[in-house]
């Protein structure tokens, strides 16, 4: 299964985003995000179902600018992102911490359409795109010190970590990557199959959770020079 867990951030979506009611209550936490297809132009009147542990479904749905909002208490879901000529998303065990403000943004393909008109078009220049988010344990706080080392599909390697503040960045071009989060006293992470796109604001935001267990950080072979972390 191809893996689009995109966390989109374009600024000046994401400024109309944020211009919403964004508080955090003390017994729910926020899911926000934009959708968008592959091109990186937002898709309206998305529907984005959460279904908890329990069975209970909360739905909500995007805005004419791709945005969506959501309240939902702490627990795990599984989150479907569905649009009448787009194929639909499906992302499962997705973990919500207590009282966190958390950004889930979504690429969808579009549906297999039979009898196309094959319309060619000036191929677009392709930039570094600055990977961007805070990677969070179960209880909302920010993880310092966390190992984040993404493998494009030419197997380069490159690696950050978190700041003080759980956060990390890095410039990547478009393409697919293997996406892994790992530090001592927590769960390995990897996103296979994280896909990422030409953004307008060049920007591209995910947010991680990593939860409490053991791990053995394998040692990692670099086939290229790592990405220094982007002051």
């Amino acid at each position: 299964m191809r893996t689009l867990l995109i966390l989109l951030l374009i600024s000046g979506l994401f400024g109309f985003c944020v211009a919403q009611n964004m508080s955090v209550t003390a017994e729910t936490s926020t899911i926000k995000g934009t959708v968008m297809d592959v091109n990186g132009v937002v898709i309206p009147d998305t529907t984005v179902s959460l279904v908890d542990k329990s069975g209970r479904t909360f739905r909500s749905s995007t805005n004419e600018q791709g945005c969506f909002q959501i309240e939902v208490k702490p627990d795990v879901y599984q989150i479907e992102f569905s649009r009448g000529g787009f194929t639909t998303y499906m992302l499962e065990d997705y973990r919500v911490a207590s009282k966190t403000l958390m950004a889930l943004d979504v690429v969808l393909n579009a549906a297999l359409i039979i009898d196309t008109v094959k319309v060619v078009t000036a191929k677009k220049e392709e930039k570094q795109m600055l990977v961007t988010g805070t990677v969070y344990d179960p209880s909302g706080a920010a993880i310092p010190g966390v190992n984040v080392t993404v493998e494009a599909e030419s197997n380069t390697v490159f690696q950050t970590q978190t700041n003080a503040d759980g956060h990390y960045e890095m410039r990547l071009l478009p393409g697919k990557y293997s996406v892994q989060f790992s530090s001592p006293g927590f769960k390995r992470t990897v996103l296979d199959n994280f896909r990422i796109v030409n953004a307008a604001s060049g920007k591209i935001w995910h947010d991680v959770i990593l939860e409490i267990g053991s791990v053995v950080n394998a040692p990692i072979v670099v086939s290229g020079p790592p990405r220094k972390p982007v002051s």
